[in-house]
């Protein structure tokens, strides 16, 4: 499966298909495999997947976490240095 999602378009749309993880049984923050066992994902859970996949294809795993003042976090994963 990673070496069939090598562009970061293919692991955008890989993660986007996916329904959010709104953990409702408590906080989560899954691997990678249970992510893709459960075909579920929050941003961080997928930011980390997608750091995975794209280190596997020669992108540095880079990831930025964005605290908002009602804590609601965001995170995402870059495919190149700012």
């Amino acid at each position: 499966m990673i070496e069939s999602l090598g562009k970061p378009a293919q692991v955008q749309r890989f993660f986007s298909s996916m329904p959010y993880n709104w953990e409702r049984d408590g906080g989560t923050l899954r691997s990678f495999r249970e992510v893709v066992k459960r075909h579920e994902a929050h941003c961080l859970e997928a930011a980390v997947g997608a750091a995975v996949i794209l280190e596997q294809h020669g992108y540095p795993p880079l990831l930025l976490d964005i605290e908002s003042q009602d804590l609601l976090d965001h995170a995402i994963a870059f495919r190149k240095p700012f």
